[in-house]
């Protein structure tokens, strides 16, 4: 009798770690296996003849500053979308340019960012380099939540950079604004019970004035 019920302890064990461990797998595997966006980057050599490519020839930096250094065609070679997606330069400048052409119109735009880039697709990046050590900065929202995980990838182009990791870097904590509390303390004569409570004292005050 008790090797029995030994026995089916035993089982009953087994069972709750199988169960566990088949349900980290389930959770684990797909998020190992998520699609992500990769980048690569092809570097035009001749700057001049990528721009006169690419329908660039007229075209005015908004920052001034003329022709760029650097051309630079992004490519997502990754199996995801990569969102809200936006470059800087270490030791520079970077821009955006698409080229909108319906066969009567030419017009050449900066961006921002790019809201959706899809893997395939390539964006059009101009740099300005204003340090003998340089680097690409790429950065993105690996997936459209309210949690705004946005990450970057720095690619060098131009002298040494330090080593990078094969995986995108968490982005520093952006400014989200002043916590609700601190904004309730700080503007508390704007708020709904300031404006009560003051109401209330006016009440008090006539009342006392009048049976005074």
């Amino acid at each position: 009798m008790c090797s029995s019920v030994g026995i089916g302890d035993w089982a009953t064990w087994a069972s709750a770690v199988i169960a566990v461990v088949s349900a980290v797998v389930s959770v684990w595997w797909p998020h190992r296996n998520r699609r992500q966006a990769g980048w690569f980057v092809v570097d035009y050599d001749d700057v001049g003849q990528a721009m006169l490519m690419h329908g660039l020839e007229s075209w005015t930096p908004h920052n001034g500053r003329g022709t760029p250094d650097r051309l630079f065609g992004v490519l997502n070679d990754g199996d995801g979308d990569g969102f809200n997606v936006s470059f800087t330069v270490d030791g520079g400048e970077a821009a955006i340019i698409t080229v909108r052409d319906d066969g009567i119109n030419h017009a050449v735009e900066e961006l921002p960012n790019v809201h959706v880039v899809a893997p395939g697709e390539t964006v059009l990046v101009a740099v300005w380099v204003d340090s003998d050590d340089a680097a690409l900065v790429t950065h993105w929202t690996l997936q459209p939540t309210r949690l705004d995980r946005r990450v970057y990838h720095r690619i060098g182009i131009q002298g040494k950079i330090d080593r990078q990791p094969w995986k995108p870097l968490p982005e520093p904590e952006h400014d989200r604004g002043m916590n609700l509390t601190l904004y309730r303390l700080t503007h508390f004569r704007e708020t709904r019970l300031s404006h009560r409570l003051s109401r209330w004292r006016r009440n008090v005050i006539s009342f006392l004035r009048r049976n005074r």
